[in-house]
């Protein structure tokens, strides 16, 4: 995990890096939920491709730090992620989702991904907002299953 913290820059979505120890503390707190994704298609395994990190206050999840592999971006992974992310907000009786972005003259690629992932502005560009219902989230369509 740290490592693709450390060198991703496309789908990162506030450019901040965690070396390993202050993934072993988030991985600690009760307060936080630390995703690492892996995945497989029938042309091989592209191993860890994504790793999400989020904080929870309250009733609300923030999303301190996202980031993805750019050979896998698009491929709906941000959907199946995102899905992932909500069901496990659910479970803790979370009610918001909260995103930044910050962008990087690296990250334009991701200007929009909050929008297209059903958030709505919260102020400015910078912080995003989704509600957690108790609903299947239907806009989330991915391609992707779990193994």
């Amino acid at each position: 995990m740290a490592q693709l913290e450390q060198k991703t820059n496309q789908f990162n979505l506030t450019t901040r890096r965690y070396a390993e120890p202050a993934i072993r503390d988030f991985l600690a707190r009760d307060n936080a939920v630390v995703l690492a994704f892996r995945l497989a298609d029938r042309l091989g395994d592209h191993g860890l491709v994504s790793t999400l990190i989020a904080l929870q206050q309250d009733t609300t999840l923030r999303i301190d730090s996202w980031l993805m592999s750019c050979r896998v971006f698009s491929r709906s992974a941000e959907q199946f992620i995102l899905r992932r992310l909500i069901e496990l907000a659910r479970q803790r009786g979370v009610t918001r989702l909260v995103g930044e972005y910050l962008p990087t003259p690296k990250n334009d690629v991701l200007a929009d991904l909050y929008d297209r992932m059903g958030f709505t502005r919260s102020r400015g560009d910078l912080l995003w907002s989704r509600a957690v219902t108790p609903d299947d989230p239907s806009d989330l369509v991915t391609y992707i299953t779990a193994q």
